[in-house]
Order: C-alpha cells, then sequence, then structure tokens
C-alpha cells in the first residue's frame, strides 16, 4: 500500500486502456476528485504536457519497480 498526497492521480490505467481498475483507493481526510470520461482523459493529454508528462513518469516509475521485483 502507498500513500498519495496533493496532485496524485490514480485511476489512469483503466482510462488507458478500458480494463477494469487495477487499484483501491481509501481516502484518510476530506478530499475533492476530479472524474474523467476516457475522451476527456484523452483531450486533457492532448492538451497539456505537464500533466501528460507526470502520469507517463508515475507510470515508468511502476514498471520500473515491478522489473526491479520481478529481475
Amino acid at each position: 500500500m502507498r500513500k498519495l498526497g496533493p496532485g496524485s492521480h490514480f485511476g489512469e490505467m483503466a482510462l488507458f486502456d478500458s480494463s477494469p481498475r487495477a487499484a483501491t483507493v481509501k481516502a484518510e481526510t476530506q478530499v475533492k476528485t476530479l472524474v474523467l470520461s476516457p475522451q476527456s482523459f484523452a483531450a486533457v493529454l492532448a492538451d497539456n504536457w505537464p500533466v501528460t508528462r507526470k502520469i507517463l513518469g508515475e507510470l515508468s516509475a511502476r514498471i520500473r519497480a515491478l522489473d526491479d521485483q520481478v529481475f
């Protein structure tokens, strides 16, 4: 389990490939969330490089961590 903080994101994998979500999130405090449809998510990525880069960086970090566990 890992803790997310301000500006964190979750659920993006399901938006990329339309598969069921791979994580469960539980808030310890009140939070505000933004819910996007796959089409809206794609538009945000197309129009906002800083957001796209942050998400790609997080996905790359997750892949590297899994790679370290396997090999």
